[in-house]
């Protein structure tokens, strides 16, 4: 290993691609060959939510304003609707309906349906109205996710992406995805509803960490810590730590549908600069 990285740096050999952290495998039907519905980095312009084009348009002061929010938008990746999912819900109880399924055989299908998840364990949890069966339901996804040894990945609703989560609540978890590749989308029905999710809609946004011991402590701010927060560069010059400080967090994925055009590129940039006006 140490001959080949002498001969990448001498340019004698291509240096070999990074090995992937996380993996999204089809592991029901293929929807790996779709555009629509591949797993997507989470600042793919394809799924850029309708609030934030209006932004974009409106010129008034955008999200990427916040830092931390816009960080928060384009990190890790966003699965999507792999079909279209109709959810139908009123007194007499929830249905839920796939469509676009039709060229998967009858033993996969049957893998792709919904069925109950036990209410007790959240109950209470999400603000479900009155003549809403109170039920938790859950969709498997076919996407398998494997991450390398000691890394994790919370999966939790794509609150910046999606656009019904004020009829469904959709619930986080955190999985060690080192040691199971499962992935389903686990939610409650909030009110009567009549809709459908279209493939290629965000369902769930997925973010890899790699497991290690945090120690924190809490207490009174010691002299330098008080200093720090007051007289520091970005504590006494507006848009300071956005401009200078901010560091810059990626997250990619490689299949054929990603290989951003320098179109796209420039978009992108075009779109970071109206939205990265100061504070």
């Amino acid at each position: 290993m140490k001959i080949r990285t002498l001969l990448e740096r001498l340019g004698i050999v291509k240096p070999l691609p990074p090995r992937p952290v996380i993996r999204f495998a089809s592991i029901i039907g293929n929807f790996s060959i779709s555009k629509a519905t591949i797993v997507k980095e989470a600042k793919d312009l394809t799924i850029r939510p309708n609030w934030m084009k209006a932004q974009l348009e409106s010129g008034n002061k955008p999200i990427a304003n916040c830092p931390g929010m816009w960080d928060y938008y384009q990190c890790g990746f966003v699965i999507p609707a792999h079909c279209d999912i109709h959810i139908k819900a009123n007194s007499e109880g929830i249905n839920i309906t796939l469509s676009g399924l039709r060229s998967m055989d009858e033993q996969d299908l049957a893998r792709m349906m919904p069925s109950k998840f036990d209410y007790t364990m959240v109950a209470g949890n999400a603000p479900i109205q009155e003549g809403v069966e109170k039920s938790v339901e859950k969709l498997p996804l076919p996407w398998g996710v494997f991450l390398e040894e000691g890394w994790s990945a919370y999966v939790i609703p794509a609150i910046m992406h999606s656009s019904f989560l004020d009829k469904i609540h959709v619930y986080p978890g955190l999985v060690d995805y080192d040691n199971i590749s499962t992935c389903n989308l686990i939610f409650s029905v909030l009110k009567e509803c009549d809709f459908t999710i279209y493939a290629g809609e965000p369902l769930l946004h997925v973010i890899p960490f790699r497991r290690e011991e945090v120690i924190a402590s809490c207490g009174r701010a010691t002299q330098e810590e008080l200093d720090k927060h007051r007289y520091r560069f970005t504590s006494r010059k507006k848009g300071a730590y956005r401009t200078f400080l901010h560091q810059k967090k990626v997250f990619k994925i490689g299949c054929p549908f990603h290989s951003a055009s320098k179109s796209g590129q420039d978009q992108e940039q075009t779109d970071q600069g109206k939205l990265s006006k100061a504070f």
